[in-house]
């Protein structure tokens, strides 16, 4: 479509040259120039921006006008410019020290304020973008920033993440940027600080599904890596990897609300021994948080059926690090250090259906509630063991528990005894989807509050996660609930 656009401009632009000297307008002209200086160093590069304490972050532009185009002789100004909006609406603008032709490659050009100061670098298609010597505020800082073209725009997200092992509480620059504007098959590039210094990473970008419940959004899998490694990037003298996954939401609204949330391990070994949550700056958030539940202290946000319990073997209904049952019960990708974990729930005398529940939710603003939760359950080597009366099933009710409705679920694939936990994709009582295995993984679904659900408009919504599991080796482990709502 925009590439349509470009051809239709350009047509115009034709037409009025030849024909009735009809101006184009300032925005035509943006774009023609634009299209004109796709392989050129001239042209508009995005990026991202950040000190490396943290303290500011900020998305770049950077425009080396085509002092030959209707867009440049209009406005005046053939100097390259460069432009940073910080997390905090603020605006500051730097000017080159000199002026660039086309085709001509660029070394260490100064841009400088009475703010800030850059040296940048690229060869004469405007590839292989080197911004150096940054300080902002004569603070040391880091630009991370590309061409944006017709074919490749780049959109510019400032975030941070947090360190729930790091002894440092204060949330730490995470900042991406895509590369092909839209929700299909992406490229990411990352600039995150990490241990007082900043690192450049890969991601990809894949999976997009419109939202079921709400055509308005997107949903896409981001992950770190480049397709051949899930590697973003390593650190250290001996090349520590730090991976992170999350969910990339792309939104039609107005004003635009897309932002990626999501989760970061810092591995030695196999495990992840510091890890958080990450999510990017937006003022206009498309889903709004209602709670969020990481189980990492005694300070939490459910109740539970019954007291919490351990045998400190097999048999178990708690919150915990992993200390409190058998050392052959193990995950991976756990964030932080505590989960919610089930197993053998009436190996001591209780019943074996019992649940956790967020009680009496304001949703009385959303249309649309999501509930996203990791998952995850023990490996029992070549010998699985969920039977088709073993489930767990989120679920939700309007009216104080006295009807509950299911909007997701775990189940076996129907067999009688001893398979694999699946997700029930169609809540049919049949497990069919993917498969719960020991690495924690993250799931999302939803339900809309509506007449159907929601009969006598009530302004409040209660979710439990309710879980039959009556046997050895039939376990769940569930961290990081997090329900939102749009």
């Amino acid at each position: 479509m925009k590439k349509l656009l470009y051809a239709c401009i350009a047509a115009a632009f034709l037409v009025s040259c030849t024909v009735d000297n009809t101006e184009l307008t300032e925005h035509e002209q943006d774009l023609t120039q634009e299209l004109a200086t796709d392989n050129s160093n001239l042209g508009l590069y995005k990026g991202v921006f950040t000190t490396q304490n943290s303290k500011y972050r900020a998305q770049v532009e950077i425009v080396f006008p085509n002092k030959n185009s209707l867009a440049v002789s209009a406005k005046q100004t053939i100097y390259p410019t460069a432009k940073m909006t910080t997390q905090y609406g603020d605006v500051y603008e730097a000017k080159a020290s000199k002026i660039i032709n086309d085709g001509e490659a660029i070394s260490n050009l100064l841009f400088t304020s009475k703010d800030f100061e850059f040296t940048f670098s690229a060869d004469k298609n405007g590839n292989n973008v080197i911004i150096e010597n940054v300080i902002f505020k004569s603070l040391a800082s880091s630009i991370l920033a590309l061409k944006s073209t017709s074919n490749a725009p780049i959109v510019n997200l400032t975030g941070t993440y947090d360190c729930i092992d790091c002894g440092n509480p204060e949330p730490m620059t995470f900042n991406v940027m895509i590369s092909n504007d839209g929700t299909g098959n992406q490229t990411y590039s990352t600039q995150m600080n990490f241990n007082g210094q900043t690192y450049f990473g890969d991601g990809l970008q894949n999976g997009c599904e419109v939202d079921t419940t709400n055509n308005n959004l997107t949903f896409c899998n981001a992950e770190s890596g480049d397709g051949a490694s899930s590697v973003g990037f390593t650190v250290g003298s001996n090349n520590y990897p730090v991976e992170w996954t999350g969910q990339m939401t792309y939104s039609n609204n107005t004003p635009n609300c897309s932002e990626l949330v999501g989760l970061w391990y810092f591995r030695r070994g196999t495990s992840a021994e510091k890890s958080g949550t990450f999510r990017t700056d937006q003022s206009f958030r498309c889903l709004e948080n209602i709670v969020f539940e990481n189980f990492e202290d005694a300070d939490v946000n459910y109740t539970s059926s019954i007291p919490e319990f351990t045998d400190g073997s097999e048999d178990y209904f708690i919150r915990t690090d992993g200390s409190d049952f058998s050392g052959s019960i193990n995950f991976t990708d756990i964030i932080g250090n505590s989960y919610f974990a089930a197993q053998d729930i009436d190996g001591e005398g209780e019943d074996a259906n019992q649940h956790i529940i967020f009680e009496n939710m304001d949703v009385s603003l959303y249309s649309t509630i999501y509930f996203d939760a990791l998952f995850a359950e023990d490996d029992d080597g070549s010998n699985q063991d969920w039977d088709d009366d073993d489930y767990v099933s989120v679920d939700y009710s309007f009216d104080n528990g006295t009807t509950w409705n299911s909007f997701f679920a775990i189940r076996n694939d129907g067999t009688e005894f001893n398979t694999v936990p699946l997700v029930d994709t169609n809540l049919d009582g049949t497990g069919d989807g993917e498969e719960i295995t020991d690495t924690f993984k993250p799931f999302r679904a939803a339900f809309e509050n509506n007449s159907g659900n929601n009969p006598t408009s009530s302004p409040t919504v209660s979710i439990r996660i309710s879980m039959s599991l009556d046997s050895g080796d039939e376990d769940i482990a569930i961290d990081n609930v997090l329900i939102r709502g749009i």
